[in-house]
C-alpha cells in the first residue's frame, strides 16, 4: 500500500529470491545509489518493484510484465519509506519466518536473509540519522 494506491498480487518464489532482493536494494540505495530493481514472480509474468532515489526523496514503481503501464507509483521522503520497507521485512520476519521452523520452506523456498536485514538495519542507522540525532 502506497498512500491510497494498493498494490496486491500472488508472486512466486521461483526463480526469484524476492525478498532477499528487497533488503539488497535497499542496502544499495542507502550506499548512493540511485536506482534499485526487484523482480517478483508471477508465473508467468513477473513484476518489478523499481526504486529511484533522488537526494531525499523515492520514487516507488510497479510495472507488471504484461502491462505498459505503471501500476502504482508513490514518491515520498526516502528516510520514511526505507523505513516502512525494514519496519514491514522485520515483522515479515517475526511472523512468518520467526515461529514454524517448518513454515519458511512451506512457503517460501528461501532462506529469510536474518543477517542481511541485521545489515540493513545498522546501516539505516548510521546513514539517515536526522540533524539532531546527529549533533548537528
Amino acid at each position: 500500500m502506497a498512500g491510497d494506491q494498493v498494490w496486491h498480487e500472488d508472486v512466486s518464489d521461483v526463480p526469484c529470491d524476492s525478498i532477499r532482493g528487497v533488503v539488497s536494494s535497499l542496502s544499495i540505495l542507502l550506499q548512493g545509489n540511485s536506482e534499485a530493481t526487484v523482480e517478483w514472480s508471477l508465473e508467468p509474468g513477473y513484476a518489478k518493484w523499481i526504486l529511484l532515489r533522488n537526494g531525499t526523496t523515492l520514487e516507488f514503481v510497479i510495472m507488471h510484465s504484461e502491462r505498459s503501464d505503471r501500476q502504482l507509483v508513490y514518491c515520498g521522503k526516502f528516510r520514511e519509506i526505507v523505513h516502512r520497507f525494514i519496519k514491514a521485512l522485520c515483522d515479515l520476519a517475526a511472523e512468518q519466518f520467526g515461529s514454524d521452523e517448518n513454515l519458511p520452506t512451506a512457503v517460501w523456498s528461501w532462506p529469510f536473509p536474518k543477517q542481511e536485514l541485521k545489515q540493513l538495519r545498522a546501516l539505516f542507522a548510521t546513514t539517515l540519522k536526522e540533524p539532531a540525532e546527529r549533533g548537528d
